[in-house]
């Protein structure tokens, strides 16, 4: 049974402005992915898979990775009682 809580759609609309879509890469409806752009050169690609416990952020300016991390055995990604 995943453990790993993730907040609603709703609350992710409500603090960036966009909701989390199905990874394109994968197509597995239970990885799902959110990508979040600070300006014109820069990204925020945030993706997480409820089925394997995952979640992955990536910090990208241009065309290098600024910042990758990733959690395996995750068990809360943004409590959904909290605002975001």
């Amino acid at each position: 049974m995943p453990g790993l809580k993730v907040a609603d759609d709703a609350a992710w609309r409500d603090a960036f402005g966009v909701v989390p879509q199905t990874e394109g890469v994968s197509g597995d409806e239970y990885v799902r992915e959110l990508r979040i752009p600070t300006d014109a050169a820069e990204e925020l690609h945030i993706t997480w898979d409820v089925t394997d416990d995952s979640v992955r952020v990536r910090h990208r300016r241009a065309d290098s990775v600024v910042v990758d991390l990733y959690r395996e055995q995750a068990t809360r990604y943004i409590d959904q009682k909290q605002a975001l």
